[in-house]
């Protein structure tokens, strides 16, 4: 293989590389624009309950409405166990783990660790 063959060659593996790296970073930045997004309606959901809670107290007549805000409680369930999952499959696309001892979030390369000592199992 002369010069001129390995030159083509390293750039069409640095472009295939880029091209992953890219895709990485576009498949990132979209789990964390949708992390936001669900971060920022659970919050709206909580001010409404706040909104419903307000306007009982100031109105001091009729009943809480438990019926509502247990269903709105129930929704805010959901959606935040939705964020986990998706705060949960980011951090292991970018290449890290939870300590089982006390729920740090590490390096897959680390044998130990650095909060709690605990020994990292490799599977």
């Amino acid at each position: 293989m002369d010069f001129l063959e390995r030159f083509i060659d390293s750039i069409g593996r640095g472009t295939h590389t880029l091209s992953v790296k890219t895709d990485e970073v576009i498949e990132l930045t979209e789990m964390k624009v949708d992390i936001k997004a669900i971060e920022e309606e659970i919050e709206n959901h909580k001010l409404y309950i706040g909104q419903i809670v307000y306007k009982y107290y100031t109105q001091e007549k009729g009943t809480m409405p438990t019926s509502e805000i247990k269903r709105i409680c129930m929704e805010i369930r959901r959606l935040e166990k939705k964020l986990y999952m998706m705060k949960d499959k980011m951090v292991r696309k970018r290449g890290y783990t939870y300590c089982k001892g006390c729920g740090q979030i590490i390096k897959k390369k680390q044998n130990y660790c650095p909060k709690c000592g605990n020994r990292v199992l490799k599977y």
